[in-house]
This record gives C-alpha cells, structure tokens and sequence, in this order.
C-alpha cells in the first residue's frame, strides 16, 4: 500500500511538472483540461502495472541498494508490528485525518456560496441562475448559477470576455473543479 502510494504521489508529480512547465501557459485550454484530468487517472493506474527496468552500468549496485531498502522495510514492519500503533494504522490515521480535512473544506465553501447566493439579488434566464452581488470574488460559477459583481459591466470588453469565460465553466467545469476540489 504504501509503495502503490509512493508511486502514485511521484506519478502525479512528474506528470503535474509537464505541465507546470510545459502547458499551463498555452491557449489550447481544452487540451489543458483534458491532460489535468488524465493525470489523475494516469496517476491512480500507472503504479498498478510493473515495468521493467534494466540498467546496463552499475546495475548491481542500484539492485543491492533496493534490496537493502526493501529488506529494511520489511524488519521495520515487523518490529512495528508488536506496538499497537503500526505503520498501517498511523498510514489509515493520516488518511482518515486527511479525508476529514478536504470534505470539511468542501462543506465550508459550499456553505460560503449558499452565504453569497442569499445576499445576492437573483434573476433567471434560460435555466442559469443569474445572482448579483457585491461580493470581491465574484464573478465566478457554481452548476448553473452565475454569481456576478455588481461592479463590472456585461457591457464593457472586459464584462463580455468574463461573462463568456463563466459560461463555459457552467457548461463543463463545476463537475470537474467538485472531482479535483483544488
């Protein structure tokens, strides 16, 4: 378990660091959004299959390291074994603690925004929900409603840009931003 992990954690980190690196300043913003979401399915089934890897020089060195290493691994697991706290308990405890945090932290925004809707004056039009507020956040978008600061004109380049900008998060990326809750 904690191998598949380690290896998923450095799966997704070399693949986030392409982009990082690499895309995330291009304009080919669907394609971002289809390489951000892949790295996560590619992150959760890479580890899964074995690939072999064979090195030419020095390779019974690197071989004699892993071996030691996983043979420490091992006592280290046994030892741990006899406390009542093991290391796949503490790894179960990091992970309920971790889980509690983030669906915590989805519960707070999701109330934050109930919070702004209700303060808001609401309008709807061809099923989007058209909320104005005065809120320094907005403009931005949550399923179908569209929360839009007072302050900025629909009139203005800038207010048309926004607004077509939020559309396009009503018609693909609330399910995406609720999936990879960033």
């Amino acid at each position: 378990m904690i191998a598949y992990l380690l290896q998923m954690v450095i799966c997704s980190g070399i693949l986030y660091g392409y982009y990082h690196f690499f895309l995330r300043n291009e304009k080919f913003h669907q394609y971002n959004r289809f390489y951000l979401l892949a790295i996560v399915l590619l992150s959760l089934l890479l580890p899964i299959f074995k690939i072999q890897v064979y090195f030419e020089d020095n390779s019974d060195i690197i071989y004699q390291s892993l071996g030691s290493l996983n043979e420490s691994i091992i006592v280290v697991s046994k030892k741990a074994e006899t406390n009542w706290l093991n290391l796949t308990s503490a790894v179960y405890l990091i992970y309920t603690a971790i889980t509690v945090f983030f669906i915590t932290r989805i519960i707070a925004a999701l109330r934050k925004i109930l919070q702004i809707k209700s303060e808001g004056s609401i309008t709807q039009t061809d099923g989007i929900i058209f909320i104005n507020t005065t809120n320094k956040e907005a403009p931005f978008s949550f399923f179908k409603w569209l929360f839009w600061n007072k302050n900025i004109s629909l009139n203005s380049n800038e207010g048309g840009h926004i607004f077509r900008h939020e559309m396009y998060h009503i018609q693909k990326s609330t399910v995406t931003i609720l999936y990879l809750q960033k």
